[in-house]
């Protein structure tokens, strides 16, 4: 969990759920060229990210490869709404929630 959270903060994590779920249409179009893929899916993510240093580039870069992977076995992001993306009212709201339903 991100201590602090900003505008800042819940902006970059809009922008990483926009990529994957870019990531996630581009893994469903037909497409032979295996290797192309994986380096359109490392770019949509590390381009999201903005300036990187070339520690968070490789980091960023590994992640979007652990995604590609995973792809065809997880379920879709489109309805997913991440804790990082939320204000700290709307992460009391649903864990309180998901406390009642379980």
């Amino acid at each position: 969990m991100i201590k602090n959270k900003n505008n800042s903060s819940r902006d970059g994590a809009e922008a990483c759920l926009k990529a994957i779920r870019k990531m996630e249409y581009m893994s469903e179009l037909p497409d032979s060229d295996f290797e192309g893929e994986r380096v359109r899916m490392v770019s949509t993510l590390t381009t999201a990210a903005g300036p990187l240093t070339p520690y968070l580039a490789g980091f960023i870069a590994t992640l979007a490869e652990y995604i590609d992977l995973n792809l065809g076995s997880n379920p879709k992001a489109g309805n997913w709404r991440p804790e990082a993306v939320m204000t700290s009212e709307e992460i009391e709201t649903r864990r309180a929630l998901t406390k009642a339903l379980f």
